[in-house]
């Protein structure tokens, strides 16, 4: 089996919607239909072609789509909705064709489409056996070179019919008569056949959802139902000619009674032979619940879906036409018994009359159990596939693959009645629906077709389990224990003989496995910051336990807060939150430790004191003392993001291993030694001040930590310089340009108001704010004069420097 690491996909450029699946008798094909194409892959790997692709699209007919008003970019093509192996030469497809549905004939040996002798595709009419929309729901399976096909068969996509074309037999199809199909929805259909010993003929059964018409409701009603036909129906001689005399149908139930939730939209069924004569009906139902999508799998033996359509009928009577059971006599043979040797031509007029009349049966077939085996909320199921796996003890169990809307695959196992979600794969980067799910046993390969690709997945991935009590918790029958290599391995890789861990009804892993050895990190307390320790259960299944010091931590804590599958975060840590914590997972009565921290309070920290005169050309500056702390030790780890409480953001916290420690750069003051230039020097040492005192936090690598814990005097040192040289440069700047207004307003003869003028901070109430401003003519700045201190201050510009 392959690993889940080595998941193949195939795909090609302007080709999408692959829809259509197929498994050539012999396994070694793998046939895709697809929009104006079907391909021909390796089904080892599909990434490898057999043959080139058959190109077959509807050219010809996609102007008269677009004129029927169909979308020329979304509609207006073929797409491949039937692919069948006809015989050893040759495949059956059929496509929409652009709305005018069309069939052709595939040559499997050179893998292209058998023409007519003037060298143009040998095609046949496809109503009835393909939609006209891709967009309807359809369904087709052949039974001894037969097609049996359901679907909507007009333009309009209002006139089901059940048919059966190919073969030698004259056609059949249902009849329009609203009682036998009233705007239903075909999901599937199945081929059964019956003993060969008995006296029941083999019968093609078809599932489908459709409005009741039994039921007096205001609203209406979508129930889902199973109908089934004789394969041996040639339809009746006075009534029903060349229509089913055959035809019966069925409610499926599937519910959940104590609850009242009925699932009623069936969406896929797969049908699961275990024995000559055992078959089994798997069916994937969803329901909208309050908002939220539900989906439920029923089963149904085939002995309950016999003993169902052998009961009693429906009909309608009285003079308000109602629904009710039939309590008459039902006429010998009996309408659909399909008795084997006997011919449907021969039955005498009353039994293809009640036939015609009577097609519900009164009864509904009830699930295996009574009940779904599986419910799931928040997912919209589409397909399903079920195969039977051994485990080593020799016990059989029912595995299923369910695909939903979004492109996720379910993997759950039904133990002694109970089902068991075993894993969940998201299959794309993009949510897409799944359209189509293959299951090739032989092999242990999934096929997946969605709209953009096709995917080949393995049924198991055992490598993804790294210890025993992993592998033995899954409950996977395809995977165990192998103690010797210690890795959780594909059971067909086991020797008859091998002492391989598995136990997939009771999962006791503590019976089992040895413990598994857990490392203790240390981890430091970063004053005022949060701390969270990470710890992640390999299983949801799994609950979390944690302990302090020996000590099982409860909801009750004030100073912890445990959040599932993320860790154990300490809010306000101190003195009290040092020792020993340990994170303990229990599943299925298995506990083990995943996760072990050391927490100690930060080391103390040493203080140095450096002195650093600064000398400048322009203006005489004051000593500077400095005061540099530096940290003895990094601290490991911290929370950046401490806010983000829902997940989110402590993922992205924990996302990597490295370590981070935060160094603060202690505030830097200035002391003045002399008292020269104190009046104009003033705003910019308040300046340099306001930005010296702010502290400043620098976040360095841990891997860098050791080689600048060295050069931290010096750095500081630099930094100060730095800055002091900036102050004092912006002093110089502020001093320059006011003497130059000076010098400026002074020569001016005549002078101007400016449009704004700027708001001195000397002004007082009640005076002109004319007063107290010094007009210029085109002036690059505003200079306000403050009339006490005859200071300049920078207003906001007038004009240009050019008009100046």
């Amino acid at each position: 089996m392959e690993s889940r690491g080595r998941l193949r996909a195939f795909t090609r450029p302007s080709v999408s919607n692959y829809s259509t699946l197929l498994l050539s008798e012999q396994g070694d094909v793998l046939y895709v239909g697809a929009r104006d194409a079907v391909f021909s892959l390796n089904p080892s790997n599909i990434s490898e072609e057999t043959h080139s692709r058959v190109d077959w699209d509807a050219s010809s007919k996609q102007q008269e789509c677009v004129m029927k008003g169909r979308s020329e970019t979304m509609e207006c093509f073929n797409f491949i909705r039937v692919l069948v192996e006809l015989n050893e030469t040759h495949l059956f497809v059929c496509g929409t064709y652009a709305f005018h549905p069309m069939c052709a004939y595939i040559e499997k040996e050179n893998f292209t489409l058998v023409t007519t002798t003037q060298g143009e595709v040998l095609t046949e009419d496809g109503r009835g056996r393909s939609p006209y929309n891709p967009t309807q729901a359809y369904t087709a399976t052949l039974a001894d070179g037969e097609l049996y096909s359901a679907m909507m068969k007009n333009f309009l996509g209002t006139e089901p019919v059940i048919q059966r074309s190919l073969g030698s037999r004259p056609a059949m199809k249902s009849d329009l008569l609203v009682s036998w199909l009233y705007e239903p929805r075909f999901v599937g259909s199945e081929f059964v056949q019956e003993d060969p010993e008995g006296d029941e003929d083999d019968k093609v059964y078809l599932f489908f959802t459709e409005t009741a018409r039994e039921f007096e409701f205001y609203s209406k009603v979508v129930v889902s139902r199973i109908a089934r036909v004789c394969k041996g129906d040639m339809g009746g001689t006075r009534m029903l000619q060349r229509m089913w005399t055959s035809f019966q149908k069925a409610q499926l139930e599937c519910s959940l009674p104590e609850r009242n939730i009925h699932f009623n939209l069936i969406q896929d069924v797969f049908t699961l032979r275990t024995a000559p004569g055992q078959t089994t009906f798997y069916a994937v139902f969803i329901v909208e619940v309050g908002g939220t999508n539900v989906s439920a799998v029923c089963a149904y033996s085939m002995d309950d879906v016999r003993q169902t359509f052998q009961g009693r009928f429906k009909e309608q009577k009285g003079p308000d036409q109602r629904w009710a059971t039939f309590t008459g006599d039902i006429p010998e043979p009996r309408p659909g018994s399909c008795l084997r040797g006997q011919s449907s031509l021969d039955l005498p007029d009353r039994t293809v009359s009640f036939a015609r009349d009577h097609p519900l049966v009164d009864q509904t077939v009830e699930p295996v159990g009574q009940r779904p085996l599986l419910v799931a909320a928040n997912a919209r199921y589409t397909q399903l596939a079920v195969q039977t796996v051994r485990s080593l003890g020799g016990a059989d169990h029912r595995v299923m693959y369910m695909a939903t809307d979004a492109g996720t695959l379910h993997k759950a196992i039904n133990i002694n009645g109970d089902m068991h979600l075993i894993e969940e794969m998201q299959l794309f980067s993009e949510p897409q629906s799944i359209n189509s799910l293959l299951l090739l046993e032989t092999k242990g390969l999934l096929y997946v077709a969605s709209s953009s690709s096709v995917l080949q997945v393995p049924v198991a991935d055992c490598g993804a389990y790294a210890t025993c009590g992993d592998c033995v918790l899954a409950r996977d029958p395809h995977c165990a224990w192998d103690a010797r290599s210690e890795r959780c391995r594909d059971t067909q890789e086991a020797e008859p003989a091998s002492a391989w861990i598995q136990d997939i009804e009771r999962a006791d892993a503590s019976g089992l496995c040895p413990a598994d050895p857990v490392e203790e990190k240390e981890v430091r307390i970063q004053a005022g910051l949060p701390l969270l320790l990470r710890c992640t259960p390999p299983s949801n299944l799994a609950t979390e336990q944690w302990e302090h010091d020996g000590r099982q931590l409860t909801s009750q804590e004030v100073a912890y807060t445990v959040y599932p599958r993320v860790g154990l975060l300490l809010s306000s840590p101190g003195p009290q939150s040092v020792g020993s914590y340990i994170c303990y997972t229990l599943e299925g009565g298995f506990r083990r430790a995943m996760a072990s921290f050391n927490v100690r309070m930060p080391p103390t920290t040493t203080t140095t004191t450096t002195t650093t005169t600064v000398p400048t050309t322009t203006v005489p500056t004051t000593a500077a003392t400095t005061t540099t702390t530096t940290p003895v030790t990094e601290i490991t780890p911290v929370v950046h993001k401490n806010s983000d409480l829902d997940g989110s953001g402590l993922d992205e916290m924990t996302r990597n291993n490295a370590s981070f420690a935060p160094t603060a750069t202690a505030p830097s003051t200035t002391a003045g030694s002399s008292n020269e230039n104190a009046g104009n020097g003033e705003r910019s040492k308040s300046l340099s001040r306001t930005r010296e005192e702010t502290p400043e936090v620098v976040i360095r690598p841990q891997t860098q930590m050791q080689a600048q814990s060295g050069s931290e005097g010096v750095g500081m040192v630099v930094a100060l310089a730095v800055s002091l040289a900036v102050n004092v440069l912006l002093l110089l700047f502020v001093v320059h340009r006011a003497r130059e207004c000076k010098k400026r307003v002074a020569r001016l003869v005549h002078c101007e108001m400016p449009e704004r003028p700027c708001t001195p901070h000397g002004t007082k109430a009640g005076q002109n704010r004319a007063d107290a401003v010094t007009p210029v003519r085109s002036p690059t700045h505003c200079i306000n004069m403050d009339p006490d201190t005859k200071s300049p201050l920078i207003g906001t510009p007038a004009l240009n420097e050019s008009q100046a």
